[in-house]
């Protein structure tokens, strides 16, 4: 059973959110597993600084084992709402670091898919190669408790994301696109789930409908005041 790190600049009791859209919400709720990716797959081709501190051979995702998921302290984001809700359908879970630092208790990656490590901690956010040449001067990032800080590392313009990053290790033969966190019970980890504060109530009310039949709580945010 693996273990998540929790970096020692996060307090459990913090609530942190994930924005996504309604099937995958229903991924976790119906299969009970949640999908990371790897990280050289994310869109941001600086999400990792690659040229820093991986190998050519690693560049081309032969070996790089690192697979992610982001999370966030702002749920109340006009930015974050547009980007992650385009069809004004989208949501965002609220859990908090205690939960997802059990996300992997009941899960069977370890014998079914391969060895995993797996650490949340905050982002830094700065330009790339001065947080790289600081870090190798003082080791701020290690001594700030994270195990691989250049998976932490993220340019100013992104700074409203206010980003918390689940990162995830894998030791496997075979390193998909994808890898699961399995047998997840999603009452356990889900306190409530936001809607796009544009939703309409149709929509509301039908996927309200859903949640509630699985005892989880619902609410449209209130970004852009209450709702007539």
């Amino acid at each position: 059973m693996a273990m998540v790190k929790i970096n020692k600049l996060l307090n459990k009791n913090m609530e942190i959110y994930r924005f996504m859209s309604f099937p995958m919400l229903m991924t976790l709720i119906e299969l009970k597993k949640m999908p990371l990716k790897k990280l050289l797959l994310w869109d941001d081709t600086y999400e990792v600084p690659l040229k820093f501190f991986i190998t050519d051979e690693e560049r081309k995702m032969r070996k790089f084992n690192y697979y992610g998921a982001c999370w966030t302290i702002s749920h109340d984001s006009d930015a974050m709402w547009r980007i992650y809700s385009p069809d004004m359908q989208g949501v965002c879970i609220q859990t908090t670091v205690e939960k997802i630092s059990t996300l992997f208790e009941d899960s069977d990656n370890d014998r079914t898919q391969g060895r995993i490590s797996a650490e949340l901690s905050p982002v830094q956010y700065g330009d790339i190669e001065t947080l790289i040449e600081d870090e190798k001067k003082s080791g701020t990032l290690f001594y700030k408790g994270y195990t691989w800080p250049y998976l932490y590392l993220k340019r100013n313009a992104f700074e409203h994301e206010n980003e918390i990053r689940l990162v995830v290790k894998y030791d496997s033969p075979s390193l998909p696109d994808h890898i699961f966190i399995t047998n997840i019970n999603p009452n356990s980890i889900i306190e409530k789930v936001i809607f796009d504060p544009r939703v309409a109530d149709w929509y509301y009310s039908t996927m309200c409908s859903y949640l509630n039949r699985h005892d989880i709580k619902s609410e449209v945010s209130r970004l852009y005041g209450s709702r007539l």
